[in-house]
């Protein structure tokens, strides 16, 4: 990297110039077809990433590369130069082909050295004469004690914490243990619940039939919420296709086999359904025996599944196997 333009007492050649850091060069070098010249350290870390002339962006590579000519060196080493340390108090200005005997020597340089006392401090070159060996090394026993107490108040710290997580562990391993039981509690519930189901569809017209679609469609009957509906008289007795369709797509998401959904979709208007429900007038006069009806809510639709296995408390003229998909215009919670 060249030397900051401000740094001179004088205007600068602007063939004294970097073209890749922008300034004044330092150990400048050539390429040897252009002429341009750079500092050693740009042109080298250039030449690592494209191998180009940062100028007119000819080929080249580091093998191209030669020293500058020597008055142009001579130039150079003439222009005048403020020291590095100039923000550190330095006023010296020196020519600058001397700034490096002259930062060997300077006072204010940030330079670490070692006292010379007996104290053993290594301090900033220019803090060297203000150095106060006893004040210093009470500076530095201080820092070390407050260090000291800082580490041993982390260590107490983690000692507590320790506890405090082995507590904060055994407890989450005990809730856990507890909600893997709850959770098999439960299961087991929903399976004496589902045999206690097929016990009773066996009291059914069809006890075989009932109970072998209940145990082959254990997992989406059980996915089933129930459902009430509070307006019958909203029902749906001849839905079109796109209904039927949507109806069907929401059984199949849900689980239900497709074999299964396309027989109840078969089978949703009132020309498959039993007698007690095949006509306006029939619901009306079965209209009490229909709200003893077991529904299932069929997810995102205002439609029920009322399946036999569920209900067979009701008479026979109001259920068919598998089961009826009843739609509403609204009503149904």
């Amino acid at each position: 990297m060249g030397y900051e333009i401000n740094r001179f007492r004088q205007e600068v050649n602007k063939e004294f110039i970097c073209p890749i850091c922008q300034g004044v060069l330092e150990n400048p070098q050539q390429v040897s077809e252009c002429e341009h010249a750079f500092c050693k350290a740009c042109i080298d870390e250039w030449l690592k990433r494209q191998p180009t002339c940062p100028v007119d962006r000819k080929r080249i590579s580091p093998k191209d590369l030669k020293p500058v000519p020597r008055i142009l060196t001579n130039l150079l080493s003439n222009l005048e130069i403020a020291c590095d340390n100039a923000n550190y108090g330095c006023t010296t200005v020196v020519k600058l082909e001397k700034l490096p005997e002259h930062l060997r020597e300077c006072y204010h340089s940030q330079t670490p050295v070692q006292c010379t006392k007996g104290c053993g401090i290594t301090v900033p070159k220019y803090k060297s004469k203000d150095h106060n060996c006893v004040l210093d090394l009470r500076s530095i026993v201080e820092q070390q004690a407050s260090s000291i107490a800082k580490m041993q108040s982390e260590i107490n710290s983690l000692k507590a914490s320790g506890i405090t997580e082995m507590q904060t562990e055994l407890t989450e391993m005990m809730v856990s243990g507890l909600s893997h039981m709850q959770t098999e509690i439960t299961d087991h519930t929903s399976g004496i619940r589902f045999l206690k189901e097929c016990m009773r569809s066996m009291v059914g017209s069809n006890p075989q039939t009932r109970l072998q679609f209940m145990l082959e469609n254990e997992d989406f009957l059980r996915s089933l919420e129930t459902a009430r509906v509070t307006q019958w008289g909203s029902m749906i007795s001849t839905p079109n296709d796109d209904m039927l369709e949507g109806i069907k797509s929401s059984l199949t998401e849900n689980g239900c086999p497709l074999h299964l959904a396309t027989e109840l979709i078969e089978k949703a208007t009132e020309k498959h359904w039993p007698s007690g429900l095949s006509s306006l007038d029939a619901r009306q006069l079965n209209r009490e025996q229909c709200e003893k009806y077991v529904a299932k809510r069929i997810p995102g639709k205002q439609a029920v599944l009322v399946l036999a296995c569920d209900n067979n408390h009701v008479p026979e003229n109001l259920i068919m196997d598998p089961g009826l998909v009843m739609i509403f215009s609204r009503g149904v919670e």
